[in-house]
């Protein structure tokens, strides 16, 4: 951009939520023998994060963060379109009650901001069988996995795309939604790999998944969606697990096993087209925010996170409620993010992205957005540009 960006109103707010991890007061399962080898098992994988990763959720958080929706958004906020978004583990062992509580908990956060569209995804965590699934006999998850699906997630993946115009131009905001979570093997499961492959291959076919499946079904949605013209659309796609991983990739856990093969879809490299197909990509799982706080690009184009093509950016928000036990996720353990979208009018099609965190110190106060230190001095939000 050559000229000074010229900024409409926000014409949407994402409110990006993620690993709640709740766990309803009736549960006790936390107290079997399974439960405590199965922590055993996680520690000797994944030593790093077996303490945030079986940690429950903090109800009062959740309690702050309504309160927040309530105050801070719906003020700042009062005549913006608005949706929220969940990208998964909103249980912590999956059992139903606890489902059921964090569906709830979502439904709240709709209502109290009046949002016109609640979109989701799960986790590895929701997926589990009411219990650590360290040695849970195949049949037991598979059962399980049919009766998850049927009752919380009856939709094959990937879907979309959730559609906003954006204003001042022929453009569109699409959202894309992709599952990663491996229900079996368990032990793929308890390592929180993750893998972009066929979904819900069980009602269809005997034997293992088809491995692109799921991502030529995603090329065919964004292909029959961008309309007469090549890639005139921005797009947005939401994991569980990151497809750029925000720090050192571990080898045997936490990761997106297929991330190079997600990252050539989400980039257009499939079928000649030229440009990204996606330039933003949203995630949770690691419990971290990414970029850090102050790193985020001023444009798309500056955004250098592999297996990702440049022009594409990783967004990635830590956990809503969960408690830190390891301290890991710095004073602001409890986060979420929040996305206003700007058209650029004399730039048609290009949006200015706003990223807020809000945050609450571990287990203590209200959530607040975290300041940012700039050049100009404090700052309460970050902004990223982006073309189509």
């Amino acid at each position: 951009m050559n000229s000074i960006p010229k900024y409409s109103d926000p014409f949407l707010l994402i409110v990006h939520v993620s690993d709640m991890h709740v766990v309803s007061k009736d549960y006790s399962a936390d107290d079997t023998r399974l439960n405590r080898l199965g922590s055993i098992v996680y520690r000797h994988f994944s030593p790093e994060n077996h303490d945030d990763g079986i940690a429950e959720s903090d109800p009062k958080a959740i309690e702050e963060f309504e309160k927040f929706l309530d105050s801070k958004v719906n003020e700042y906020f009062p005549n913006v379109v608005k949706w929220i978004v969940d990208t998964g583990d909103m249980s912590n062992w999956g059992d139903d009650n606890s489902l059921i509580l964090a569906q709830q908990s979502l439904n709240n956060f709709r209502d109290i901001i009046s949002a016109d569209k609640l979109i989701q995804i799960y986790g590895n965590h929701d997926s589990w069988p009411g219990q650590h699934p360290f040695g849970t006999l195949p049949s037991t998850l598979a059962t399980r996995r049919e009766v998850f699906r049927n009752s919380y997630f009856k939709t094959e993946f990937p879907e979309g795309p959730y559609i906003f115009r954006i204003p001042n131009s022929n453009s569109e905001l699409q959202l894309f939604n992709l599952n990663s979570v491996v229900h079996l093997p368990w032990h793929e499961n308890i390592a929180a790999l993750g893998r972009v492959e066929e979904d819900m291959y069980w009602k269809k076919h005997n034997g293992n998944p088809l491995p692109e499946a799921q991502l030529t079904t995603l090329h065919n949605l964004v292909q029959s969606s961008q309309g007469s013209e090549l890639n005139k659309h921005i797009r947005i796609a939401l994991t569980h697990h990151p497809v750029h991983f925000p720090a050192k990739k571990p080898r045997f856990s936490m990761s997106l096993v297929n991330d190079v093969r997600v990252a050539e879809y989400l980039s257009g490299g499939i079928g000649g087209i030229r440009n990204p197909h996606f330039q933003l990509v949203l995630s949770g799982h690691t419990h971290s925010i990414f970029p850090p706080l102050g790193m985020l690009p001023g444009n798309v184009s500056n955004c250098l996170y592999p297996p990702l093509k440049e022009g594409q950016c990783q967004l990635v928000i830590g956990s809503l409620s969960q408690r830190n036990f390891s301290g890991k996720a710095g004073p602001y353990a409890q986060q979420a993010q929040l996305l206003a979208f700007y058209s650029v009018e004399n730039f048609p099609g290009t949006v200015a992205v706003q990223r807020f965190i809000a945050a609450r110190n571990n287990g203590i106060g209200e959530y607040k957005f975290v300041p940012i230190n700039s050049s100009h001095g404090q700052v309460l939000y970050e902004i990223i540009h982006i073309s189509p």
